[in-house]
Formats: C-alpha cells, structure tokens, sequence
C-alpha cells in the first residue's frame, strides 16, 4: 500500500506512486489495463502528466514488448495535454522500445509533441533512429512539419 501524500512530501509521493507502478508492471500480464485503469485515477493522472523522459523510459521498457506502442500512447496522450509531451520524451520511448516497434512507437507518438517543440527538437528523436527507421518515419515527419 502506498502511503498517503499528505503523510509525504510532494516530490517523495510522486517517486513511491512511480516506484509502487513499475513493481506492479514487472509483475503484470496485462500491462495496457494496468495504464489505462490507473489513468482513470486523479494520483496517477497527476504522476503522468509530469513524468520525465527518463521515467517515462523505464515504464516502456517495463512493459511488455505486445503493449508498448498501446503505453506509450496513453501517457503520451495525457501529458500532451499539458503541452508537456516533448521529443526528449518520444526520443526515451523510442530508445526502450523493442527494435520491432520502434518505427511504430514514433508513428504513434509524434502528434502529442508540440509544433514549436517539434521543430526545434525533432533531432532527438532523429538521432535515435538508424537510417532504415529514418526511412521507414520519413512520412510520419513530414505530416508533423
């Protein structure tokens, strides 16, 4: 069970709810309704708003391979709606995502990523990607400029 947040600070809430959420996803099966049920959840709403591209790294290679694009998806989704969903986000969940997917991964994630954001960071993502995934996303770029 994790403690109250009026028990914590803040900052050490957010870190047990975020550390609570990738022990239960190691143990899981069913990783997408794990997100999605705890999206629904204002604490993990919260948590997912502001996740960094590090965290959000660690729950895409946390989950399995099958449920990655979903994930990735849903958080960015809720983070886009702060405008917070940055390409140093995409660039991580790319990074930690199966090799299999990873074109999929930022197919699925580049209309979360703001337009100013997108045009002057967009090297991130690119960076991470081999030329045959350069290739494969060329589409998928050009739609977003």
């Amino acid at each position: 069970a994790t403690p109250t947040k009026q028990a914590m600070s803040e900052g050490n809430y957010s870190r047990v709810l975020f550390d609570s959420l990738v022990r239960e996803l190691r143990a899981s099966i069913h990783d997408y309704e794990v997100i999605s049920g705890k999206s629904r959840q204002a604490e993990y709403r919260e948590l997912f708003s502001s996740l960094t591209p590090k965290q959000l790294g660690q729950i895409i290679a946390t989950v399995s391979i099958s449920y990655q694009v979903m994930v990735g998806v849903v958080l960015a989704r809720i983070m886009g709606h702060e405008l917070f969903f940055t390409c140093a986000h995409c660039a991580e969940a790319v990074n930690k995502t199966s090799h299999y997917f990873r074109t999929n991964m930022v197919e699925a994630l580049l209309p979360y990523i703001d337009y100013d954001e997108f045009t002057q960071n967009r090297s991130l993502i690119e960076s991470e990607l081999s030329s045959w995934e350069t290739l494969v996303t060329k589409r998928a770029f050009e739609k977003h400029e």
